[in-house]
Formats: structure tokens, sequence, C-alpha cells
């Protein structure tokens, strides 16, 4: 229940955080990137405890953006990139992150997937989606209440830690 209360907090913050436009991604006049939007959606139905809802969304952002988001996520560990640093970074280091928005939205959308699934009952395919989520080790998601990051991968993990999940 506490993992659900932080994400409602995170999904919360991440609005305003959109709605500010602080992303920097886009002005107040051009529409959110399709995965942002649907990321967006995504939490939104989840925090509204429409879990089929928020599923339906996580799986069109990752449906749409995984493709692109597995080969970033397979160069980054090929190259051995230092995985990205937790919590507060430099302004450099944010824009370092921010560029992988489609790596961090699609382990934040298997996330979601995630959780929705454990609110339904549907344990085992919750766990094949922490499972996922869990592999994108380079994603981040950004919390301005502490102007840091964390990390959709450890979240996955602790909650199959909780499931006593695991990954095959």
């Amino acid at each position: 229940q506490s993992i659900d209360i932080h994400i409602r907090i995170l999904f919360s913050i991440f609005l305003v955080i959109l709605g500010a436009g602080i992303v920097g991604v886009n002005s107040a006049t051009e529409p959110l990137p399709p995965n942002v939007r649907l990321t967006n959606e995504a939490w939104k139905a989840y925090d509204n405890k429409k879990y089929d809802q928020a599923i339906k969304k996580a799986e069109e952002c990752i449906k749409e953006f995984e493709r692109d988001a597995i080969p970033e996520q397979k160069e980054l560990e090929k190259s051995n990139a230092p995985l990205p640093p937790l919590g507060k970074v430099s302004e450099e280091e944010k824009k370092t992150i921010f560029n992988r928005g489609l790596l961090n939205d699609v382990a934040t959308c298997w996330l979601i997937k995630g959780l929705s699934l454990e609110k339904l009952g549907r344990i085992q395919e919750a766990i094949r989606a922490y499972c996922k989520a869990a592999t994108f080790t380079y994603a981040l998601t950004y919390d301005p209440s502490w102007d840091g990051f964390w990390s959709p991968s450890k979240k996955a993990k602790n909650s199959l830690s909780y499931l006593n999940g695991t990954c095959e």
C-alpha cells in the first residue's frame, strides 16, 4: 500500500511537471509527444483506479515505442555506459536522461501495467510486466518534489520481491 501512495504522489507531481512545461520538450501551444501523452494518460487512469484503462494506455505506448526503446537499452548495455544517477543530477545529466524519453516512458508504462494488473488481482501477469520493466535499467523518471530521478526498473524489482515473483 505504501508503494501505491508513493506512485500516486509521483503521478500527481508528474502531471504538475507536464502542465507547467518543466520537461522542456514542448511549449505550451504544442501538443505532447505521443509517448508522453500515453504515459500521462496511463498514470491518470491508474490514479483514478481505472486499471483496465491504465493497462490499455500503457500497452499503446509499449506497442508503439518499445521497438525503439529496446535497442537503446541494449546499446547502452553493450557500450558499458554508466547507469544514470538516481536522485539529484546536474542540468547536463538531466538533458541526457530526458533525451531517453522513449526508454523512460516504455519502462514506466511496463511499471504502470504491472501496478494495474496487481490491483486487479492478476498477479502472474503483473509479475511478467514487472519483469519487463526491470529490464530497462537505463530508464528514469523525474520527481520534482525533491528535484531528482527514480528508477522504474528498481520499483519493478521491489514489487517482484514483494510478490515473491521471479523472471525467466
